[in-house]
């Protein structure tokens, strides 16, 4: 076998994107197919993966027993309408002619930056979904883009963005609760914070079996299947339906005798 060919190295310097739940699966797969006579390096990598991984496994148990659906559903919801919202508003503006609205070639720039994939990000677990929200609002802090988007979209739907991010933040744990708060309660887990550490742990693994296999280790190939198997699921679902098929014509009709 080709050791250096027979795969791209650089597909394991990143990991399938996934919500809360399955990258502790992948995590926990990985962990399952390691490999055995590991050096030292690999051995430590291998440990982080294991308390990274439990650390998520761990929070997200917590957060769930912290809040209860009943109360996340309002605070999901209306964060989801928010961004529904926005982009309902944005969207008008990208169907019109960029020669006779200048507006239309900005509200298409924006559509784009802002929702590359569309609203899938607000069907995601809420930590995950959370971090996606956030590199939004982050660019549109860091690009200055606040104004036109209130002059595209109106005040009252940045408003509404801006207030159901905060309240999201303090549903997953990812915003420290304001002075005055009962200093004894338990505080949230920060899942958004564990799953990039959790996420990390994966790649330093992932390259240390790359590393394994370019030196000719046996089973470091078998044990990065976990992370081939859910891109390629994940592949699988971005594929479009095949179009149907036209229906066969129908058999020729005997003739009738005169």
């Amino acid at each position: 076998m080709n050791t250096v060919d027979d795969f791209d190295l650089g597909a394991y310097t990143t990991v399938p994107h996934l919500d809360v739940p399955s990258q502790i699966a992948l995590g926990r797969q990985l962990l399952a197919a390691a490999p055995r006579d590991l050096p030292p390096q690999a051995e430590t990598c291998k440990r982080r993966l294991h308390a990274d991984t439990t650390a998520l496994e761990e929070g997200y148990r917590a957060a769930q027993d912290d809040s209860p659906g009943p109360l996340r559903r309002p605070v999901d919801q209306g964060a989801d309408n928010s961004w529904i919202s926005l982009k309902s508003r944005l969207d008008p503006y990208t169907w019109l002619d960029e020669e006779r609205f200048p507006d239309a070639g900005l509200a298409k720039s924006l559509a784009r930056r802002l929702f590359p994939s569309g609203l899938s990000f607000t069907q995601l677990e809420y930590g995950a979904q959370w971090a996606e929200a956030s590199w939004r609002l982050k660019l549109i802090a860091d690009e200055g883009l606040e104004p036109e988007l209130r002059r595209l979209c109106g005040d009252v739907f940045v408003d509404e963005l801006q207030h159901w991010h905060k309240e999201y933040g303090k549903m997953v744990g990812a915003v420290a609760p304001r002075r005055g708060t009962d200093s004894k309660a338990r505080p949230r887990p920060n899942l958004a914070e564990l799953r990039r550490r959790a996420v990390q742990a994966t790649v330093a693994w992932q390259v240390q079996l790359v590393a394994l296999h370019l030196a000719g280790h046996s089973e470091a190939r078998a044990a990065l299947g976990p992370t081939d198997d859910y891109r390629a699921r994940q592949a699988a679902g971005s594929k479009p339906a095949p179009a149907p098929k036209d229906p066969p014509p129908p058999p020729p009709q005997p003739e009738l005798p005169a």
